[in-house]
């Protein structure tokens, strides 16, 4: 929304001053009427899909949802590390820490 409103009022400004062109930050010039086109072209899309830019979760189909699934339904190591099992040692060091502290 930004480069768009900043290429519309950069372009007008260009064109209030009476020149065709102006500098961008790197020094090549920039057609005016372009940047404005441009401009209004990025403004009118954030504003009819804004609601689409910021969805999140998008309804996956077929082989995508699949997927999906399948990855909820099978979490890696890496996601679970936080959380103790079974297994864990976690629960006998907590309670050591406890009787260490006890005595």
């Amino acid at each position: 929304m930004f480069v768009g409103l900043s290429s519309v009022l950069t372009g007008a400004a260009a064109l209030q001053s009476g020149r065709l062109h102006y500098q961008n930050y790197w020094g090549g010039f920039v057609f005016a009427p372009l940047a404005i086109v441009v401009g209004l072209v990025a403004l009118v899309m954030v504003i009819v899909r804004w609601r689409s830019l910021n969805a999140t979760d998008r309804k996956l189909r077929g082989k995508a949802a699949r997927r999906h699934q399948r990855a909820a339904e099978k979490r890696s190591p890496i996601e679970t590390f936080d959380t103790p099992s079974e297994n864990s040692i976690l629960p006998l060091l907590r309670d050591f820490a406890f009787l260490g502290n006890r005595y």
